[in-house]
């Protein structure tokens, strides 16, 4: 009887040991600490079936300064195809004169192509007037980038820059993990 418990015991734990993958072809998971954090108007991201995380749409890009940009068809670690349409809610103070810089890399940060994203950085939105209107504000944006996909690369970056120079003459951004077509 000793036996046949010590025996099911083994099994069991057998069972459950996983083998070590080698994870040396991986790509850092590591980003900067001034970069983004992806949070959802749920709450929680899922897992699809290819074991990638998805996003709900809707998903928030925040730094340190709190929420920055709402992407409305725009994941993480989501396929994206050229030319990358995007389109969200920025704040009013990431934008300058209509336009934030919008940069795709590689996850060694090589540029693989710029563009930007336009939005109406002087209209009040409903209810407000020139007076009321305030850095803090989530106003619509939309951008169109077009690129040519790194063919040794199967996962990059999106960069969300903030156009508004920081008195401290620090970048600062946030970013999106994208899978290349």
């Amino acid at each position: 009887m000793k036996n046949l418990f010590l025996l099911s015991v083994i099994v069991l734990l057998s069972a459950c040991a996983q083998p070590e993958s080698d994870t040396s072809t991986m790509p850092p998971a590591s980003m900067p600490e001034e970069a983004m954090v992806l949070e959802t108007k749920e709450g929680e991201a899922n897992l699809s079936s290819e074991g990638l995380l998805e996003a709900p749409i809707g998903s928030e890009l925040s730094n340190e300064n709190g929420l920055v940009l709402t992407l409305d068809s725009l994941s993480e670690r989501q396929r994206i195809n050229a030319p990358l349409l995007v389109g969200g809610t920025v704040r009013r103070d990431w934008v300058h004169e209509a336009s934030f810089p919008i940069t795709l890399m590689t996850l060694t940060e090589d540029v693989v192509a710029e563009g930007y994203g336009t939005a109406s950085w002087l209209e009040p939105l409903e209810g407000d007037t020139l007076e009321t209107m305030s850095g803090e504000d989530m106003i619509p944006f939309v951008a169109s980038v077009d690129f040519e996909a790194p063919a040794e690369e199967y996962m990059g970056k999106i960069r969300f820059g903030n156009s508004v120079i920081a008195e401290d003459d620090v970048e600062q951004y946030v970013e999106l993990m994208i899978l290349w077509p």
